[in-house]
């Protein structure tokens, strides 16, 4: 188990930067095993250093407000750009999954005439 000191989160820090910075963010689950962690606890570093943005969530990183911007957007490239769900998903820092949701989601509003 590792305790949370100031080399422990310097390191914590310098590396969710440098793979955030490389277009490369890792996942709560990548992060919990690289320092011998529970996601919890990974989750709760995240929330006390406000790091949000540089972890690849598909939930999480974009603030409510845009979020119907982004889906739409997304919506659209699966549709009119003919993108994939996984370069979908790689664009947006997200996994295919969530994309599919999204797009699943953006269909049935279209279809109730919300959108």
């Amino acid at each position: 188990m590792t305790k949370l000191t100031d080399e422990v989160w310097q390191d914590f820090y310098d590396f969710v930067l440098q793979n955030a910075w490389d277009k490369n963010p890792k996942s709560k689950a990548e992060l919990a095993k690289k320092y011998g962690v529970r996601i919890n606890t990974i989750s709760r570093w995240i929330d006390k250093f406000k790091l949000h943005k540089y972890i690849r969530d598909g939930r999480s990183g974009v603030h409510s407000h845009n979020k119907v911007d982004r889906n739409l957007q997304i919506y659209e490239d699966y549709w009119k750009g003919n993108k994939t769900l996984a370069k979908l998903g790689a664009e947006h820092n997200m996994s295919r999954q969530r994309v599919h949701t999204i797009v699943r989601t953006m269909e049935q509003h279209r279809l109730n005439g919300q959108l």
